[in-house]
């Protein structure tokens, strides 16, 4: 029964049955309870569904929106002004709902994918769950519903075990961790929007959902449903090897929580543990305790992989020493420690102004102009050639708030486009710029990251 004394309607029920598996036993309690809407279906089904068991009592849904202004205006404007309207529809009748509309700045999500060296949908999400924590402890509201679902579920399970993931990001989404709860985990995207059409409520479409760069569409546009034609029963399965992977990691990460890793006095980016007692415990257990360390000395970065394999395998006896990711591990004094290293105050960069066909010597190798044609050629890497770059031009290293031309006529980071193709901080400054001088605006025509195994970003 909803808290007016009317029937739930077999959505509904689900959701209530989400929120207990939460955690949440008593409809009642809390007083107030978070809802993040972004305005899509699953979002605003989860809004709705609580609207309408709480309609008459139980907590009061503080509604949180974030607009990221990473989308065109008409777009990230329109979900947030759809989202705002739409709870004061429902507050209009009768239902006990605020929202709160959070505006990032406007360069906010490029200027932090930038800094963090993480592409535009990872640093969006940092912001989100920032806006999120904040939102919450402004107002006093001791958890936020998410709406995560079913589908999402398996898109991250698939996306986690193709990236290689272990442990309990391996288990997928949670349905609790922290204030978040995700009452939606067992609900499925046609159910949620066979509900909404039911009641006649629209919902907002993000475009990007389509965009096929982005490797979770990949996984939903197009290994899903192929899956779900030719390998039958795959979701259970999936989600079956979840709970197993849920299971045996929660017993490791208790066997890690019995050694501690120490901080060295007056260095904040380094931590120790005995050697000794590292060298006791099992791989698995030791990855564990390596991805802790690289934590608690704020790593930026995380360790590869094939460095993680060499360190757990690590006996005791022979000579310890690796540097990735701006992360140094080591042996001293029967301790293992693992340090955060500080940037060395050295130049790196280069610039050069191209005005005429010939040779030119830079810090990474050669570049050969011969009319409109380009050749690099690398002291290491791949020599690579570019057309119609019009002399004169300059070929240069990085610099902060450097952006480039998109296929839409947007404007992108290149700091975004090198933490989209991975390229390792220490190789950034590396790949040259190739930026037009003829025109006032003088931009970037191309970020060439061929010659180093990369991709190119080319302005046609």
């Amino acid at each position: 029964m909803r808290t007016d004394g009317t029937v739930l309607l077999p959505f509904e029920k689900q959701v209530l049955l989400g929120l207990q598996q939460c955690g949440l036993q008593d409809v009642y309690e809390p007083a107030l309870l978070g809802v993040a809407v972004s305005g899509g279906a699953d979002s605003v089904a989860l809004l709705t569904a609580l609207a309408h068991i709480y309609r008459e009592s139980g907590p009061e849904l503080q509604v949180i929106t974030v607009n990221h202004h990473i989308r065109p205006a008409g777009q990230s404007d329109g979900d947030a002004r759809y989202v705002a309207e739409y709870c004061d529809d429902l507050a209009a009748h009768g239902y006990r709902v605020r929202c709160t509309v959070c505006e990032l700045g406007t360069d906010a999500v490029r200027t932090a994918a930038a800094g963090r060296g993480k592409g535009i949908e990872d640093a969006a999400r940092e912001l989100r769950y920032e806006a999120f924590r904040s939102f919450a402890a402004d107002h006093d509201i001791p958890f936020i519903c998410l709406a995560h679902t079913k589908n999402d579920q398996l898109e991250t399970l698939l996306m986690r075990f193709l990236q290689g993931s272990a442990g309990m990001p391996a288990a997928g989404i949670p349905a609790v961790r922290d204030i978040f709860l995700r009452p939606l985990l067992l609900a499925e995207r046609s159910d949620i929007e066979s509900y909404l059409t039911s009641l006649g409520v629209t919902w907002r479409t993000d475009q990007t959902n389509f965009d096929n760069h982005y490797m979770r569409n990949r996984i939903r546009n197009r290994l899903v449903p192929f899956l779900n034609e030719c390998v039958p029963g795959w979701q259970r399965a999936v989600l079956s090897g979840a709970e197993k992977q849920r299971e045996d990691s929660a017993v490791l990460d208790s066997i890690a929580d019995n050694s501690t890793w120490n901080r060295v006095p007056g260095h904040a980016g380094c931590v120790t543990m005995d050697a000794a007692c590292f060298c006791g415990q099992s791989p698995a257990v030791r990855r564990r305790l390596l991805y802790r360390a690289c934590v608690l000395c704020g790593a930026d970065a995380r360790l590869p992989y094939a460095v993680v394999r060499q360190v757990c395998a690590w006996n005791g006896a022979e000579p310890l020493n690796h540097e990735a990711a701006g992360i140094r591990i080591g042996v001293r004094q029967q301790k293992i420690f693992v340090e955060k290293q500080t940037k060395k105050a050295t130049q790196c960069g280069f610039f050069a102004m191209i005005t005429k066909s010939g040779a030119y010597t830079l810090p990474f190798g050669t570049v050969h102009v011969c009319g409109s044609t380009v050749r690099l050629v690398p002291d290491d890497g791949v020599e690579t050639v570019y057309d119609a770059v019009p002399v004169p031009f300059c070929i240069r290293s990085r610099t902060d708030g450097d952006r480039i031309m998109t296929a839409d006529g947007s404007m992108k980071l290149v700091n975004e486009i090198f933490a989209d193709w991975h390229v390792a901080e220490q190789e950034r400054d590396r790949v040259p710029l190739l930026q037009e001088l003829r025109t006032p605006g003088q931009r970037i025509v191309c970020v060439c990251g061929g010659m180093l195994g990369y991709e190119d970003w080319i302005v046609k």
